[in-house]
């Protein structure tokens, strides 16, 4: 009988031995459990802080390709308008240089075309007025009566003497239509009388 309650002892202990194993396991299951969870959250949540951290540096990258761009347009915009405004300056100095220079071309053209011109035949000498480069012939002979004396004659004036002017008509390389400088570069010019009775 005492070995039958030893034997009994013995295997209640065992088998609250057995429990205390099984609860401790248990404990020691969940216990890991829970760090494998937690473990799992930190991952997520540092997978998560990562993906945010990522999406704000995408964001400021585009934020900042976006102003570059924008800086980089206005400055092209910038220069565009600095580069027209130096052709519109250019061509408006281009175009009061050619204004100027025609305006200057027109006086000088004035100046040579109007003025005195002093004519020379035989014993006169008389000055006569020169408009628009034109002298007319009625004008000298009404100055010096010239087909009074020589009805059909025909005037003609010239830089050189009436000698001068008869020589270098009769040479072969100027001929009958040797011709003078025009009247708005004359001065001081000689007549020539062509009397139709000597020709």
């Amino acid at each position: 009988a005492a070995r039958t309650e030893s034997y009994s002892l013995t295997f209640a202990s065992k088998e609250v031995e057995i429990k205390l194993e099984a609860e401790e396991e248990k404990a020691a299951a969940l216990a890991a459990e829970d760090v494998a969870k937690k473990a799992e959250e930190e991952r997520l949540a540092a997978e998560a802080a990562a993906a945010a951290e990522a999406r704000t540096k995408e964001a400021a990258e585009a934020e900042a390709k976006k102003k570059a761009e924008e800086e980089g347009a206005a400055a092209a915009a910038e220069e565009m308008k600095a580069k027209k405004a130096e052709e519109a300056r250019l061509a408006a100095e281009a175009a009061a240089a050619e204004e100027a220079a025609a305006k200057e071309e027109e006086e000088r053209q004035k100046a040579w075309r109007n003025g005195n011109v002093t004519i020379l035949y035989n014993m006169y000498n008389d000055p006569f007025e020169i408009k628009d480069g034109s002298l007319t012939a009625a004008a000298i002979d009404e100055e010096y009566c010239l087909t009074d004396v020589m009805p059909g004659c025909q005037i003609h004036l010239s830089r050189i003497s009436p000698e001068e002017f008869t020589k270098l008509s009769q040479l072969p390389e100027y001929g009958a239509d040797f011709e003078v400088s025009p009247l708005a570069h004359w001065r001081h010019s000689r007549m020539v009388i062509l009397d139709p009775e000597t020709t």
